[in-house]
């Protein structure tokens, strides 16, 4: 197993895409996303992309080349931009895949985590919450048609 450092290209913009791109599902499921809790996310991807250099760091502190040790400083990480022709159960399943996949680079081989403690459960209760509304959303779907 191997630790990938994400770029924020990767995973930390998939989330940003959906997580836009789920608001007005959301809203519509009385989930009220504010501009605090926009802050609050992006953030969170931010304490969770150091997460994800200190683990990779770690797992490979002996025989990183230095060209390796470039960080990303992440600090204008831009707003989502959601893909509109996505329906809302394939952006659900975008972010929850990559955030599957980001918490999966959170451990080093040895077993060892690097958790951003706040951002984690922020993250994981909008993922749980997220899910439950488009669970209920395509539930309340099946029913009229």
């Amino acid at each position: 197993m191997s630790v990938i450092l994400y770029s924020r290209e990767n995973v930390f913009k998939e989330m940003a895409d959906s997580f836009e791109a789920l608001k007005p599902a959301l809203r519509q499921a009385q989930f009220t996303v504010t501009e605090d809790y926009d802050d609050t996310f992006y953030k969170a991807l931010r304490r969770l992309h150091f997460a994800n250099v200190a683990t990779f760091l770690c797992q490979y502190h002996d025989d990183t080349p230095e060209s390796k040790l470039a960080i990303d400083p992440f600090a204008d990480f831009p707003q989502g931009n959601p893909d509109r022709t996505k329906s809302v159960l394939a952006h659900a399943n975008t972010f929850l895949t990559a955030w599957s996949s980001l918490q999966y680079n959170l451990i080093t081989n040895d077993g060892e985590r690097f958790i951003a403690k706040e951002a984690h459960e922020f993250i994981e209760g909008y993922a749980r919450r997220m899910s439950q509304c488009v669970i209920e959303r395509e539930a309340e779907l099946q029913q009229k048609a």
